[in-house]
């Protein structure tokens, strides 16, 4: 599987890498060394999972996914709700039931008939409001290498 990740600001490559496995989350973990403490990663649907969330917040990163439907029932519940804007504690898996629970910002918003959720580690609506975010995601559904 080939990984990358791109700096979207100025679309410059941060790093490339083929693995030899294709867990898409392993891989996005090992891309992690190669960013600052403060930058803010966007990562398309599949990649969401509690411990992609701890990782980035154990690192000073913050985090935008796209979620896609069926992801979890706290996600369905929030997608089927009229909510577009919320912030909650995510409790962990069972397999992990003895870490804290991670607090985590849910956005839904629909663009040209097409619904978007997002998870993301950016709680402040008001500095990071949900234009920010789609216009953060953005470049990752085009059909660009900018993912």
């Amino acid at each position: 599987m080939r990984g990358d990740s791109y700096r979207l600001s100025t679309r410059i490559p941060v790093d490339f890498d083929l693995f030899t496995h294709d867990d898409e989350r392993r891989a996005a973990l090992a891309h992690l060394q190669h960013v600052r403490e403060g930058d803010v990663i966007v990562y398309d649907r599949g990649c969401f999972s509690f411990d992609m969330l701890t990782a980035h917040r154990e690192r000073g990163l913050h985090a935008v996914f796209r979620i896609p439907g069926n992801a979890n029932p706290t996600f369905d519940a929030f997608i089927a709700s009229a909510e577009t804007d919320r912030v909650l504690d995510l409790a962990p898996p069972r397999k992990a039931a003895h870490l804290p629970a991670c607090p985590v910002r849910l956005v839904k918003y629909s663009v040209a008939e097409t619904d978007y959720c997002l998870a993301t580690s950016l709680h402040d609506s008001q500095r990071c409001s949900i234009r920010i975010l789609h216009l953060a995601v953005l470049p990752s559904l085009a059909n660009s290498p900018f993912r």
